[in-house]
């Protein structure tokens, strides 16, 4: 490790070790100029999993009471099986080795600075401190050599193996306990319910670059990957692990931990003022975050097994915080490699398209018409009414591409139905300023062009409408609930829209007369 270090090290101050780069610069009169200078390297960061992690820190094992290498709480021994736990959420601890008396996970005077840190690692090198009081087994070698690195800050948590296989694994583990006989424990999914959850998961039909199919969380879930509950964290779980399933207590649990992780989870645009209301980053929404995580460990040590305080759940309540405050956004350095594209703006139609005749063009010319009426594109209008002499040329599309690389599909497109990604969240808004919420359902894509060279392209849509939220639940606008017209019922709204009206793509569910449709984030590597 130390020889690791040195090297950075090295590179960093300059040594043998440093690399000289020679580069050519062209200058305005055509001369080409050389420069050479040294790349300078420093450690940003140390990304690991716990165990690897405390080695490299030099930290007590997970197992440890003090294993918290950024605070000294402590954890207890349960007595059924010897393991160690942590409390102090909900009510204070009693702490032995360092701070007597009861205290909660965050006091203040728990808390290790950067000097503190040093301090102790120090103390215990020298053998004036003992190790398994002090929470720490010397000194790392990325502090004591390179003098920039911050001892805290250095390390990274691994957020999604900490939050999904630390803290969901286990808590939904609990929800779908074992048990015989027709006396269901508290709080655990009735075996009647699991069978409605297993129905509803085959109900699930997901856009065609979602990634890994469904699986059925009761049947399942001990051979669920990373990503698989990342999917269920997210998306699947809005419909699967429905409101009417959970008593209040445990309503708000997991209401209260999915809050919390997807924050952590996702990536976020950093605004340039980051203290501004509509921010996604300001500090109303980070505190409301680490409140939420620290309302579930309490929830979960008032009414839940304590062997769901554990030390993952501990040291997300610890640090995450404080990690986003030193480091930024979390999502954007953990151990999940996602897909980061940018939100370009934009849409380009796929294909050389199907260029419309007789009654195709008929139906396309009134789509395009009642586009234009609605937005009062003028010049547009003149020219579909006939009044500007200017040629038109409408097409079909079955494809588009949005931001970049998003694609969109419609009904026309025809793939395996085993795959529906043609609906989308719609917010409809008229040139008068009033908004309504639909699911859409794209029919095809339709490019207009005239003399001129302006294009129109836009989404022929089935339109539902729709409002946030489940039935008897409060409302989300991470699921949407329409009424469904069968095909048998009467005709549905069909109207055109500007491509880029679309807001986001949705999985969908239809439930008897019901259709919903889940949104999911297209950064996160769950879509």
């Amino acid at each position: 490790m130390s020889g690791i270090v040195s090297g950075v090290y090295g590179l960093h101050e300059g040594h043998d070790v440093a690399i000289h780069v020679t580069e050519a610069i062209l200058d305005k009169d055509g001369t080409v100029q050389k420069r050479t200078f040294m790349h300078t390297a420093f450690l940003l960061s140390v990304s690991a999993d716990s165990p690897a992690r405390q080695k490299m820190a030099m930290w007590p094992p997970v197992a440890a009471y003090l294993a918290c290498g950024w605070c000294l709480f402590e954890g207890f021994k349960r007595e059924d099986d010897g393991t160690t736990h942590f409390g102090g959420y909900a009510e204070a601890a009693e702490q032995i080795f360092l701070e007597p008396g009861l205290c909660k996970v965050g006091d203040a005077k728990l808390q290790l600075s950067d000097n503190m840190q040093h301090q102790r690692a120090k103390l215990v090198e020298d053998a004036k401190a003992s190790a398994q009081k002090s929470g720490c087994m010397g000194y790392s070698e990325f502090p004591r050599i390179l003098s920039y690195v911050s001892y805290s800050d250095v390390w990274e948590l691994p957020i999604y193996h900490a939050g999904l296989y630390g803290i969901v694994k286990g808590f939904m583990a609990f929800l779908l306990s074992d048990y015989s006989g027709s006396n269901c424990p508290e709080h655990v999914i009735p075996k009647k319910l699991r069978s409605l959850m297993r129905e509803r998961g085959k109900m699930l039909r997901l856009t065609a670059e979602f990634g890994r199919p469904y699986k059925c969380i009761v049947d399942s879930f001990k051979s669920y990957q990373l990503v698989d509950w990342l999917h269920f964290l997210e998306t699947f779980s809005l419909f699967v692990l429905r409101h009417d399933f959970l008593g209040s207590v445990m309503q708000e649990l997991w209401d209260k931990l999915r809050s919390a992780l997807l924050h952590y989870f996702r990536i976020v645009v950093v605004d340039d003022d980051l203290l501004a209301p509509g921010s996604t980053f300001n500090n109303d929404v980070r505190h409301q975050a680490q409140g939420n995580l620290l309302r579930y460990a309490s929830l979960v040590e008032q009414h839940l097994p304590e062997s769901l305080l554990t030390y993952n759940l501990h040291i997300l309540v610890c640090r995450l915080y404080k990690q986003e405050e030193a480091r930024g956004c979390t999502a954007t350095c953990g151990e999940l490699w996602v897909e980061r594209g940018d939100d370009v703006t934009g849409t380009q139609l796929i294909g050389k398209g199907t260029k419309l005749k007789h009654g195709a063009l008929t139906d396309a010319v009134q789509h395009v018409t009642q586009y234009l009426h609605r937005m009062g594109q003028r010049h547009w209008t003149e020219m579909m009414s006939g009044v500007a002499q200017q040629p038109l040329e409408i097409c079909s599309y079955t494809m588009a591409h949005r931001r970049g690389d998003e694609l969109w599909w419609s009904v026309a497109h025809r793939r395996a139905r085993t795959r529906v990604p043609f609906y989308a969240k719609l917010r409809f808004i008229t040139r008068h300023g009033s908004e309504t919420l639909y699911i859409a359902e794209i029919q095809h894509f339709l490019r207009a062009v005239n003399g001129a060279a302006d294009v129109l392209r836009l989404a022929v849509c089935k339109l539902y409408p729709a409002r946030y939220g489940l039935p008897n639940m409060r409302s989300t606008e991470d699921i949407m609930t329409a009424k469904f017209q069968h095909q048998d019922a009467h005709v549905q709204t069909v109207l055109a829209v500007d491509v880029s009206e679309l807001d986001t793509k949705l999985v969908t569910a239809k439930e008897g007369n019901k259709l919903y449709g889940i949104v999911y984030k297209n950064t996160s590597g769950m879509a």
